[in-house]
């Protein structure tokens, strides 16, 4: 802010290279204070002195990210070279009513397709537009870029990720991809969640059995068992199994919450049929059971809807009612130390579920319902003889 142009001249360019890390930090000070008191006069005056190409891009990048540098950096460093500023350029895309645009065109065009998506999130954020073809093509992109994925804020992607699931006019099949490849990112733990993926598996029983094909073996397989797959196959089979864990639309229920009892059918009996050929049907008969955990009541005032019961009550689906009844304990989740309060609270209305199924005749499934409940009672009697200190 004080210094004469003397020594703006003995600091420019000659330090702007210099690998001293305290140096940089003093120049880039100055380069940042100088243009906010003397603005884009003082970079065209500054531009227009013979400096080598390095020097230039050094100097622009050091600059704000903004309209009118970008504007100025195809002038000064030409075709050939702007692609030396856009793969260094500091990428600040936050601030209001920011016109992004060009910048993310370049950011595309010169392989910084993680600053890109931050621009597109934040400039979709900001205005409340979103150019769904144009966030799609980024995220697809970053897919295959190491630096980009390393650019990308996880709060800012995902919730780019959730506006686009939002959009009627989004490309469903790129959205599946983008999903697939940012599932670890879309748990529990974050705002979003799978649901294009998810869709899928509670409409397509062919998706659902090759997910399960990812990770669990085929009795019909004789390969050495023994045999690592190999790092590819592991990554397939930690996202497919985070995928069916994590699951919660069950099949046959629509947009508002009902259950259509045909469709669901339909979905369980082709699954079914399917995963008999391919050999997993025992394991596919567990995940479904776990996923119709989240079936809604029955209209009719059951505590589940009569055309899941039905099917969880069949003398062939011993292996469903298991999934279902583990993944009831699994959804309990932490929990306090109430000397078997709490359990005795649950065994008691898990004994009400199976008495309300009893009554309406689904003998079997209330069966399996009664033996959780007592899971429930006998961890009561242990947790109120238990000292929790003891542990």
């Amino acid at each position: 802010m004080i210094a004469s142009d003397d020594v703006e001249v003995e600091i420019l360019p000659s330090l702007l290279d210099s690998n001293d890390e305290s140096i940089a930090r003093v120049i880039a000070g100055f380069v940042w204070a100088r243009f906010w008191d003397r603005q884009t006069d003082w970079v065209d005056a500054v531009m227009s002195q013979e400096w080598a190409t390095e020097h230039r891009v050094r100097f622009l990048t050091l600059l704000p990210f903004e309209g009118e540098i970008w504007g100025r950096v195809n002038s000064y460093l030409g075709d050939a070279n702007e692609e030396l500023y856009w793969k260094d350029a500091r990428v600040n895309p936050y601030g209001r009513n920011r016109d992004l645009s060009l910048a993310i065109e370049k950011l595309l065009t010169f392989g910084r397709e993680g600053a890109a998506v931050m621009c597109i999130a934040c400039s979709s954020n900001d205005k409340g537009t979103l150019d769904e073809a144009l966030a799609t093509r980024a995220l697809l992109a970053v897919l295959n870029s190491e630096r980009g994925i390393t650019e990308l804020d996880n709060y800012q992607t995902v919730e780019l990720i959730k506006r686009l699931q939002k959009s009627e006019i989004a490309d469903r099949n790129a959205l599946f991809r983008i999903e697939w490849n940012f599932l670890p990112w879309l748990d529990r733990f974050s705002s979003g969640s799978p649901v294009t993926l998810e869709t899928r598996l509670a409409e397509d029983p062919a998706f659902f059995e090759g997910v399960i094909g990812l990770v669990f073996r085929s009795k019909h397989d004789e390969k050495d068992l023994s045999a690592e797959p190999d790092e590819q196959k592991q990554n397939l089979a930690r996202k497919a199994y985070k995928l069916l864990t994590e699951w919660t639309r069950c099949p046959g229920v629509s947009e508002d919450g009902t259950l259509n009892a045909d469709a669901s059918n339909d979905w369980i009996n082709e699954a079914r049929r399917i995963t008999e050929e391919t050999g997993h049907a025992e394991v596919a008969q567990i995940q479904i059971g776990h996923v119709l955990t989240h079936a809604p009541p029955d209209p009719n005032g059951l505590w589940i809807h009569e055309a899941v019961a039905t099917v969880l009550n069949y003398r062939d689906t011993e292996d469903m009612r298991s999934g279902f009844t583990t993944e009831l304990f699994n959804q309990r989740g932490v929990h306090s130390f109430t000397y078997g309060e709490e359990e005795r609270e649950l065994a008691s209305e898990n004994r009400g579920k199976a008495e309300a199924l009893n009554s309406r005749g689904f003998a079997r499934f209330g069966t399996a319902m009664r033996e959780f409940a007592e899971q429930y009672a006998r961890q009561a009697e242990l947790e109120e003889k238990r000292n929790p200190y003891d542990d």
